[in-house]
């Protein structure tokens, strides 16, 4: 007979033990699931990102200025860059038109794969498309020397969006940035 002494673990403490311990995998678990997630969205973003700003510093690169000489407005209106690598037979920094934010219209669109690579441009997405790129071009309503340039990026394996649905910046999967460009003395 005992007295009072433990001399092992009876059978309700091991069960107690083996609960806690259950309870503190499936809480691990869940972190680690939660975590993955998480890092999985981030990469997502990030690569939203880097092709919005890709798509900004492209358009911040064209020719908006003053001639020296002559003081004439000088703006680059053939540059393409719907597709990788600048070259003419593009729109430029023309004025898009009424809805370019919110469907897939030549000149204003791309496509990109899970890792921000061009894929593709026109009016339906490639096999392949992670990303749905879209910009606008416009002068500000109160000086026509100031540029409002937009650029929207839409996750398509997190929004809803179809090529030819609009979206908000807000939207669920969709990153979009904006900038103000004054025309270069």
């Amino acid at each position: 007979m005992r007295n009072g002494s433990a001399d092992g673990f009876t059978l309700i403490e091991t069960l107690v033990a083996v609960a806690l311990l259950a309870g503190l995998a499936a809480g691990l678990a869940r972190v680690v699931v939660v975590a993955r997630r998480a890092v999985s969205i981030g990469a997502a973003d990030s690569v939203a990102t880097m092709a919005a700003t890709q798509k900004l510093e492209e358009l911040r690169s064209l020719e908006w200025s003053f001639d020296s000489r002559s003081g004439e407005r000088v703006t680059d209106t053939t540059t393409d860059l719907a597709q990788p690598g600048s070259r003419g037979g593009g729109v430029g920094l023309r004025p898009s038109p009424a809805g370019a934010m919110e469907a897939a219209l030549p000149g204003y669109v791309d496509y990109l794969d899970a890792g921000g690579g061009w894929i593709g441009t026109g009016a339906e997405p490639p096999a392949g498309t992670a990303y749905i790129r879209r910009w606008a071009v416009a002068t500000h309503e109160s000086n026509q020397d100031l540029l409002v340039l937009q650029v929207a990026v839409i996750d398509r394996r997190i929004s809803s969006a179809e090529p030819s649905r609009a979206v908000r910046p807000h939207d669920p999967g969709v990153l979009w940035i904006a900038t103000l460009r004054a025309r270069a003395p």
